[in-house]
C-alpha cells in the first residue's frame, strides 16, 4: 500500500509537469491576434454588462467603454442592474446620453413559480433580449476594457468567423502580496486559456472579456439548461457554442483589467464559485486537468506530515515534488508574466508558491464538499 501510494503521488508530480510543459509550449506556438490597421468594423455589437452594487466601479467601466471609438451607429452598451442596494442604476443612468441604455432586472417578467428574477445570468438574459446587435459582447462592471477592445472583438467575428470569443483578463496595479499571488495565479490561467484553444484541448473563458454571436446563442439554447447555477455563464455556452461554431481566443497583451480581491474572504467567495461549477463540466479533459493539479498539491501537502513517520521515503520525495512543481510553475508564470508586461510580479514567486499549493489544495476540496456559498450578499449554488 505504501508503495502504491508513492508510485501515485510520483505519478501526479509527473503528469503534472506534462501537463504545464504542454500549456507553454503551446503558448508560445500560438499566434499572436492583430488586426490590420485599415480595418473598419461593419457588424453592430451590444455590449452588457450585469451590475450588483457596483456603484463604486461601474463609473470607471463605462469611461472605458465610451472611449472605444467604434464606427457611430454600430454600438451601444447595455447596464441591467440586478438589484442592486446601492447608487448603481443612478451611475448607470449618469451616461445614458453617451450611448448607454440602463436596465433593471426587477422590471421582467417574474419566473413561472411567481418570483422575482435574479443572477447574473438571468440579467445577461434580460439585457440580450433588448440588443440591437447581432454580436453580444460582455465584461464586468468593475473592468476597463483596452480601447482596441471592441475593435479586436469585431475582427474574430467578423473576418475570422468566429462565433465565440474569449480574450485575456489580467490583474494591474496590485502591490500587497496577496493581491499579487491573485494577479500572478490569473495571469496563469490566462496562459492556459490560450494555450488550450491552440491545442483544441481545454477550453475555457472569462466573462469579463467574452463575446459571441446571437445566431449562436439562439441556436444553443442561451442559458436555458443552466439557469439554476450562479457560475458559468460564460464557460458554460463556450462550451455549448463549439460543438456547433468555430470559436478562438484573443491572444494579445491589450488585456481587459480588473482588481484582485482586497480580502481573504472575498477570494474564497468567488473561487469557490468558479470551483462549484466544476461538477457540471461536460469536457473530461478540464475535468482531467482540475485532477492532476488536485492531487498534485495534495500529494505535497501530505507528505510533509508523513516524513516524521518515514523521513528516508518522503523527505527526498517531498523535494522532488515541489522541485518540480516550482520549475514547472515558474517557466510558465514567467512566460504569461512576461507578455503581460508584469515581469515584477515574479518577486513574489516563491511565497505565492506556497499560498498556490495551500489555495489549490482547500478550495479543490471545499468545492466538492459545498453546494452553497456567499456571493454579493446572496447565498446562491
Amino acid at each position: 500500500m505504501l508503495t502504491g501510494g508513492i508510485a501515485a503521488l510520483v505519478l501526479f508530480t509527473l503528469l503534472y509537469a506534462w501537463l504545464l510543459a504542454g500549456y507553454r509550449r503551446h503558448w508560445l506556438a500560438m499566434p499572436e491576434f492583430e488586426v490590420p490597421g485599415d480595418y473598419v468594423p461593419g457588424v453592430r455589437l451590444s455590449v452588457i454588462v450585469a451590475a450588483r452594487n457596483e456603484s463604486h466601479g461601474l463609473a470607471e467601466c463605462l469611461e472605458h467603454l465610451s472611449r472605444q471609438g467604434y464606427p457611430q451607429g454600430l454600438s451601444e452598451v447595455i447596464i441591467v442592474d440586478d438589484h442592486s442596494e446601492d447608487g448603481t442604476p443612478a451611475v448607470a443612468k449618469e451616461f445614458e446620453g453617451r450611448g448607454v441604455r440602463v436596465l433593471e432586472l426587477k422590471d421582467a417578467p417574474r419566473r413561472a413559480n411567481g418570483t422575482l428574477r435574479t443572477s447574473k445570468k438571468m440579467a445577461l438574459d434580460w439585457g440580450i433580449g433588448h440588443a440591437l446587435g447581432d454580436y453580444i459582447l460582455t465584461t464586468d462592471a468593475d473592468c476597463a476594457v483596452p480601447v482596441s477592445w471592441m475593435r479586436d472583438m469585431a475582427y474574430a467575428f467578423e473576418v475570422k468567423g468566429w462565433h465565440c470569443v474569449a480574450g485575456p483578463v489580467v490583474f494591474k496595479g496590485e502591490k500587497r502580496l496577496f493581491q499579487c499571488f491573485q494577479a500572478l495565479d490569473f495571469l496563469g490561467m490566462m496562459l492556459i486559456t490560450g494555450a488550450g484553444f491552440h491545442a483544441h484541448l481545454t477550453h475555457l473563458a472569462n466573462g469579463a472579456s467574452f463575446g459571441f454571436s446571437k445566431k449562436a446563442f439562439e441556436a444553443v439554447g442561451g442559458y436555458t439548461d443552466n439557469l439554476h447555477r450562479a457560475s458559468g455563464d460564460d464557460l458554460f455556452l463556450l462550451h455549448k457554442i463549439m460543438e456547433k461554431f468555430p470559436v478562438g481566443f484573443l491572444k494579445t497583451p491589450q488585456a481587459v483589467i480588473t482588481r484582485a480581491h482586497a480580502t481573504l474572504r472575498a477570494f474564497i467567495w468567488q473561487r469557490l464559485r468558479w470551483g462549484t461549477k466544476s461538477r457540471a463540466y461536460r469536457d473530461w479533459r478540464i475535468t482531467f486537468a482540475l485532477a492532476i493539479v488536485f492531487f498534485h498539491s495534495w500529494g505535497i501537502l501530505l507528505s510533509i506530515p508523513a516524513m516524521l513517520a518515514a523521513p528516508y521515503l518522503f523527505v527526498p520525495l517531498f523535494l522532488i515534488q515541489l522541485t518540480l512543481k516550482s520549475f514547472s510553475d515558474y517557466r510558465m508564470l514567467k512566460t504569461a508574466a512576461v507578455y503581460f508586461g508584469q515581469a515584477a510580479l515574479m518577486r513574489v514567486f516563491w511565497p505565492a508558491q506556497a499560498l498556490h499549493i495551500l489555495y489549490i489544495a482547500g478550495i479543490g476540496l471545499a468545492s466538492n464538499l459545498f453546494l452553497s456559498y456567499e456571493w454579493k450578499g446572496r447565498k446562491v449554488r
